[in-house]
This record gives C-alpha cells, structure tokens and sequence, in this order.
C-alpha cells in the first residue's frame, strides 16, 4: 500500500495507538525509500565508449589483407622471371664470348684450318650457337666438313650412329628446346641444316637406313634430354658422395 508523501494523519488515541505507530514507522520507511532511489536516478555518470569490432570491420580488413597477398605473388613471379632473363642473358653472353674467341684464334692463312676450325664449336650449347654454326652451314665446303665429321664417329646400329652424332652436335641442356617436328611449343630441328648433315652422314655409314627411320630417332633423342639431365645428375651427386666416403674413410 502506498502512502501519498504530502498527505499528513490526525495519530488516534487509546487502543489505536499501537496501530498507529506501525503504521507510522512503515509510512517512513517507504519515503526514506523514495529518497535514496531519486538519489540514485539523479546521479548519472558519462558511460565510456568502448570500440567494439564489428563483422563489418572484419570484412573491411580481409579484401586488404587478399590484396597484400595477391601483391606479394606478383612480386615474387617477376622476381622469378628477372632471374630466368638473368641466366638467359648469362648464357647468351657466354655463347657470344665463345664464338668472338674462335673467331679470334682463326688463321687467316687458308681457308682448309678455317673450315677445320669451325667444327670446335661442338657441341652447341645455346640457341644462339646453333643459329650461328646452322648459317655457317650455308657453306658447302663447311657442311661437307661437318657430315665427313659426323661420319667418322661410327656405330653399329643406326640408333646408336644417331645418338652419338647428337651428342656431338647438341648439349642435353639445349637439346630440351628443340623436338623432331616442332611440336609441344618447342622449335622443330629437322628443318636446320644439322639435321642435314646427320641424315647424310647416317646413310654414309649405314646405306638401308631410311629418312623416316632418322627423324624418328631424332626426335627421340631429343625427346629423352630431359632424362638424360636427370640421369647425369644422379650420377655426379653418386660419385661426389663416394669421394667424400673416400676422403672420410679410416685406413
């Protein structure tokens, strides 16, 4: 029951009196309760605002955070390919340096030690090299040098004469670039004019062979280079291993 603040009673007499003062005591009590709320409601403090991350905040740092990811890969494939240009280029000067020495150290006594000469440029170890030494081929005395060359390196079946007048002629390093046909985005070698002066001197030395039998295995040889890297590697890392055994070894 409440009890009106304002409103003031008259205290009764005789048996009321008792009454009365319970009555009176539960009237103060409510109002000393009434007082210390409106204290409490009037004072109210300034809330600090707490910053609160929010999905939306969330979602606005992942596409940034992609971006720096997506830059940094295409940082580091240009920084690949730099490399990759780097080696070519070192290569290319190389090829060049090779080529400017032995066109230094040609006599020029006579034609028959330039002709000679020529053929010290094997094997041929980068594009380069090959474009040069197939134009010097463009020269008939050259090109019958080279096929009487090509002949005298021998073998008993026409697999093994190919194989080894490619190994003469072309580094596996620079045979990966080149297929029988051209195919595989790679450069075709039966059009160059070493193709010529290995499938004439392959019938020099082996007369039944057939055209179509040297392009194939041609292409095969060429084909295989990648293995025949894989191969040379595992027996270099073999034998380095068995030289630190030897140098490790305990009498």
């Amino acid at each position: 029951m409440r009890i009106p603040k304002n409103r003031s009673f008259v205290r009764p007499s005789g048996s009321m009196s008792t009454e009365w003062e319970e009555f009176s005591s539960q009237v103060a009590n409510e109002r000393r309760s009434d007082s210390r709320n409106a204290d409490i409601q009037i004072y109210n403090p300034t809330r600090r605002t707490i910053p609160v991350c929010t999905d939306t905040d969330t979602n606005n740092r992942e596409p940034a955070e992609r971006r720096r990811v997506v830059d940094c890969d295409k940082i580091y494939k240009k920084l690949l390919e730099l490399q990759f240009d780097m080696q070519s280029m070192t290569k290319e000067v190389a090829s060049m340096q090779r080529l400017l020495n032995n066109f230094m150290t040609t006599p020029r006594s006579g034609q028959e030690n330039e002709e000679d000469l020529f053929l010290n440029q094997l094997p041929l170890t980068t594009e380069m090299e090959i474009n040069v030494f197939n134009t010097e081929l463009m020269d008939k005395a050259k090109f019958k040098k080279l096929v009487q060359f090509l002949y005298l390196i021998g073998g008993d079946t026409v697999q093994k004469i190919v194989y080894q007048q490619m190994n003469k002629l072309l580094t596996n390093e620079v045979s990966i670039k080149y297929s029988g046909q051209g195919k595989k985005h790679k450069l075709p070698f039966i059009t160059l004019k070493l193709y010529d002066a290995v499938l004439a001197a392959t019938r020099k030395r082996w007369r039944n062979c057939t055209e179509d039998e040297v392009k194939k295995i041609v292409a095969l040889f060429l084909a295989t280079a990648k293995s025949r890297i894989k191969s040379q590697k595992k027996n270099d890392e073999g034998q380095a291993q068995e030289y630190n055994n030897d140098d490790y070894s305990t009498p």
